[in-house]
């Protein structure tokens, strides 16, 4: 629920774009691409847009990645992605398609789990109980990651998760993905917003789930 109300807002892209000073970023490094030249004359407008065009189709399978252009100040219109960069979206795309399948599983594991406690009156957890686990393994995640480094803990996932002939680190001078997206600082901002909407629709979830567990929720035994 987190992932899918965060995309129907681009992930606040608009709102960290400022935030980020993203428009700075690109000012710097859009000159010095290798590969692509201009991007830097293009405008706030057209740079949300284009973002916004790859959220769409890394949930698409990835289609319409190379279609994707950019013009700059003379009109002239360019390819925003070069291949490896295609590829790797690609592969996120692949990659939210199996979570997407997974939360879908998971949510309806929970569904039956809450509907067979409710069958057996069964009483529901401590809502205390659960905050202080919840609480404890939210610092206890967060501590780890900052232990180890989140740029450590950030590579090592993508080396882990990406098939190792693909490549998915780009240096801001050879890609306009990575230069639109400021990574890895938008991801970490998007990371804690994904965290911010997780625990409010948890908190609700877990409010609503022991409401509805409760013994005076349920109906009277004939």
């Amino acid at each position: 629920m987190a992932w899918v109300s965060l995309r129907l807002v681009d992930f606040g892209y608009p709102l960290l774009y400022s935030a980020l000073d993203i428009d700075g970023h690109i000012a710097r490094y859009g000159p010095r691409n290798e590969f692509k030249a201009g991007f830097e004359q293009t405008g706030r407008e057209q740079r949300v847009a284009l973002f916004a065009a790859i959220v769409d189709a890394v949930h698409a399978d990835g289609r319409g990645l190379r279609q994707l252009r950019y013009r700059d100040a003379t009109g002239r219109e360019q390819a925003l992605l070069r291949e490896p960069e295609v590829v790797h979206l690609e592969s996120v795309a692949r990659l939210i398609g199996r979570l997407k399948t997974a939360s879908w599983c998971m949510l309806a594991l929970l569904a039956a789990a809450l509907a067979a406690m409710r069958r057996m009156a069964l009483a529901p957890p401590r809502l205390r109980r659960v905050a202080a686990v919840s609480a404890a393994v939210l610092l206890g995640g967060t501590a780890l990651v900052f232990a180890l480094g989140p740029e450590n803990v950030f590579n090592t996932l993508h080396v882990w998760i990406f098939p190792p002939d693909e490549q998915w680190f780009f240096y801001y001078e050879e890609s306009l993905m990575t230069t639109l997206m400021k990574a890895p600082d938008l991801f970490g901002a998007i990371a804690v917003l994904l965290l911010l909407a997780a625990l409010a629709y948890g908190g609700l979830l877990l409010l609503a789930s022991w409401r509805w567990l409760s013994p005076g929720s349920r109906p009277a035994p004939r």
